[in-house]
C-alpha cells in the first residue's frame, strides 16, 4: 500500500488523500495511515486533551464535519471544554461550536499537510475505530487565502511534539 501511494503522489503531487482512497478503493483513513510522515502523522486518540487544549489558543480555525450528504464547515475558535457523563462538552463561550463528544471513540488523530485544490492545507483529523471521520480542524486562511502564519507555526510545533501512534 505504501509503495502504491508513494507512486501516485510522485505522479501527481497535488492529489488529495480522498482522491487516492477512491483510486485504490479503500477508506481515506487507510491511505493516511500509509502516507509519508511529512504528509500525515498519526497519533493515538488519547492525545485529544493535549491537542484540543493547544488548538483552543489558536483563534478561529476551520471546523469541518462530513456526512454522506453534507459537508458542514465554519470558522470558529475552539473553546476549552470539560468532561461530564463520559463526554467532552464544547463550551459555547466565544464560539458557536457546542456539543458533546465521546472522546473514547477517537482511535487516531492525524496531522495532515497536503495540497487541496492547489492550496497547501494543514489539518488535524479525528477518526473512530472504523476509520470514519469524527471531525476535522484546519489551519485558517486570511482574506487573501494565505494560511495564518501563527497557526501554521502552532500546528507544526504541536505535530512535532505529539508522540507518534
Amino acid at each position: 500500500m505504501k509503495e502504491n501511494i508513494k507512486k501516485i503522489i510522485d505522479e501527481n503531487p497535488n492529489i488529495s488523500s480522498s482522491e487516492i482512497a477512491k483510486m485504490l478503493e479503500v477508506k481515506e483513513y487507510e491511505v493516511l495511515q500509509n502516507m509519508p510522515l511529512e504528509i500525515a502523522k498519526a497519533v493515538d486518540g488519547k492525545c485529544f486533551d493535549d491537542i484540543i487544549k493547544d488548538v483552543s489558543t489558536w483563534g478561529d480555525v476551520l471546523f469541518i464535519k462530513i456526512t454522506p450528504s453534507f459537508i458542514i464547515e465554519f470558522k470558529t475558535s475552539i473553546s476549552q471544554g470539560s468532561y461530564a457523563r463520559g463526554y467532552y462538552n464544547f463550551e459555547m463561550k466565544n464560539s458557536p461550536l457546542g456539543g458533546h463528544l465521546k472522546v473514547s471513540d477517537i482511535q487516531k488523530i492525524i496531522f495532515i499537510t497536503q495540497k487541496f485544490h492547489g492550496l497547501l492545507t494543514r489539518s488535524i483529523q479525528f477518526f473512530d475505530a472504523n476509520g470514519e471521520h469524527i471531525f476535522k480542524l484546519f489551519v485558517a486562511r486570511d482574506e487573501k487565502q494565505k494560511p495564518i502564519e501563527s497557526q501554521v507555526a502552532s500546528f507544526e510545533l504541536l505535530k512535532e511534539n505529539t508522540a507518534n501512534a
